[in-house]
């Protein structure tokens, strides 16, 4: 008999997602999305579920967030809708033969909102203080110096090759804030920067934030809206509700929400993004011995019926799964090990009892605040192939204990997106997803050929990094998510490939 599920929890973004750029989104500056020609409407109006705790450019941004900052900030990258880096607050930029060097030509002519002048010095400070302040330095970790070598050239030294920074200069790290804001008083609510918009004094932070368009903005034909207003809703209900009754344009519409808004005749656009299921952070076993034979994390996969888990949690919108990373479409990298770890609670037994654990194995895993129903689902599916999951209550620091290897397990919700990031982010000794600091030498190996490589090889390497990965079992994962945004028929909007959220000019009026 299957285990069964209780309730439907709503997702919580159990990683990058809190914390880091695995999950934001990148700037919004012109040439992110498909432009509409000629249109442009008085506002556009944007329900979001999550308001950001400050509108510093330095502050931690998760992935549906970032809409909250692109209208003031831009980056100096952008992000095409294939995920692409392109022009923005730099117009050109070249290596040199080593490839540790990035040299970038800054746009002339462009003021922050305060009347600041925007040039290298203040691209420099941006960035130094990104670096240091933590909240993106992972994706900024290969840079060892930035030097500026005219006001419209700035000059990046690398430690080594990084084939993901220029993917990081169009997201959050490199969104560029008045220097002279910097530390002040009201920097979280009063954000300068040269964006297509200001934020208005009418804004009621928590709950409405409204953006007026910037007159002085270096590429106004870009900008479709005179005003953008994003409204919180923190209720799914009232989301459902402000689509029913025509308070928003747009809004994120995973799980029932997309079903609600198409039966009101919005349309919804999708594609497969995070990746759900279990990080098993300890695979030295420092905290739960168990956990360093590969046969047990394997048992761990083994247990779960993944299709009633994606079915129970996330409405069927999704695809099951057996490895971390996705192939250049959202699909499976590797196809073959779709169904690796398939549900088979006998072979996960036989597994424990290789590994000499016939009486059974503990392990703890924090509760998530929304995740009840579903931590109770997994417990019983470990229990029934003899694995006992102790829930202990993961309180409001959660996030910080999990980072600090007090857990040795725990659920999470993953943004599969540009393989660099999240080889920082989740593989290396010093990644801060990897809190044990566990190192494995033929990961290490894969990890630098893939750094070293060129686009081509890449490819080949990364499959055989995950094949390494999904066989080692660091990670449990579930299902790939559908990700999605519903806007009404007045109101288009152009996905950015591999992130959470479009970007702010993704959105036009409808032609």
């Amino acid at each position: 008999m299957k285990p069964t599920l209780s309730g439907k929890p709503a997702l919580l973004l159990m990683a990058t997602a809190l914390a880091l750029t695995a999950c934001s989104g990148p700037s919004d500056s012109p040439g992110s999305a498909t432009k509409p020609s000629g249109q442009t409407a008085a506002k556009l109006t944007i329900g979001q579920s999550l308001a950001p705790q400050s509108l510093s450019a330095s502050a931690p941004v998760t992935g549906g967030q970032t809409l909250f900052y692109q209208p003031v900030y831009d980056s100096l990258l952008v992000l095409g809708p294939d995920g692409t880096p392109q022009p923005g607050l730099a117009t050109k930029w070249a290596y040199d033969q080593t490839e540790t060097k990035l040299t970038l030509t800054l746009r002339t002519g462009v003021k922050f909102t305060n009347g600041e002048v925007f040039d290298a010095a203040a691209a420099k400070a941006n960035l130094d203080r990104n670096i240091k302040a933590g909240t993106n330095a992972k994706t900024l970790q290969a840079v060892s110096d930035i030097t500026v070598q005219d006001p419209q050239t700035l000059v990046l030294s690398l430690k080594q090759k990084d084939p993901g920074i220029l993917s990081a200069l169009g997201t959050s790290a490199a969104y560029m804030e008045a220097p002279k804001t910097f530390g002040g008083a009201d920097e979280g609510t009063k954000p300068v920067g040269t964006g297509p918009y200001t934020l208005d004094p009418s804004t009621v932070i928590g709950s409405t934030y409204v953006y007026k368009k910037n007159p002085d903005y270096w590429n106004a034909s870009a900008v479709r809206y005179g005003q953008v207003d994003i409204k919180v809703f923190s209720d799914p209900n009232a989301m459902v509700n402000a689509i029913r009754t025509g308070q928003v344009n747009a809004a994120s519409a995973n799980g029932t929400t997309g079903e609600q808004a198409k039966q009101s005749g919005w349309k919804v656009a999708t594609q497969q993004l995070d990746i759900a299921g279990l990080f098993l952070f300890d695979r030295e076993g420092k905290a739960a011995p168990a956990l360093a034979d590969k046969r047990v994390r394997q048992a761990i996969n083994l247990s779960f019926d993944r299709k009633a888990l994606l079915k129970a949690v996330a409405q069927g919108q999704g695809t099951v799964t057996s490895q971390m990373f996705a192939g250049p479409d959202g699909g499976p990298l590797d196809p073959s090990l779709e169904s690796k770890w398939a549900y088979d609670p006998a072979k996960a037994k036989r597994l424990l009892a290789e590994a000499g654990h016939t009486s059974g194995v503990k392990i703890t895993l924090p509760t998530l605040p929304g995740a009840g129903p579903l931590l109770q689902s997994v417990k019983q599916q470990l229990a029934a192939v003899g694995i006992t999951a102790e829930l202990a209550d993961g309180g409001p620091n959660v996030l910080t204990d999990l980072l600090a290897a007090k857990y040795p397990a725990s659920y999470f919700q993953f943004q599969a997106g540009e393989p660099w990031l999240m080889i920082q982010l989740l593989l290396q000794p010093d990644s801060q997803f990897n809190p044990y600091h566990v190192t494995d030498p033929k990961l290490t190996g894969l990890i630098d050929e893939y750094r070293n490589g060129d686009d081509t090889s890449r490819k080949d390497t990364l499959v055989k990094l995950n094949a390494h990965l999904t066989d080692e079992a660091w990670f449990a994962p579930w299902y790939r998510i559908t990700n999605a945004w519903a806007t009404d028929p007045d109101t288009s909007v152009t996905l950015l490939k591999g992130w959470a959220s479009p970007n702010l000019l993704g959105f036009a009026p409808a032609s």
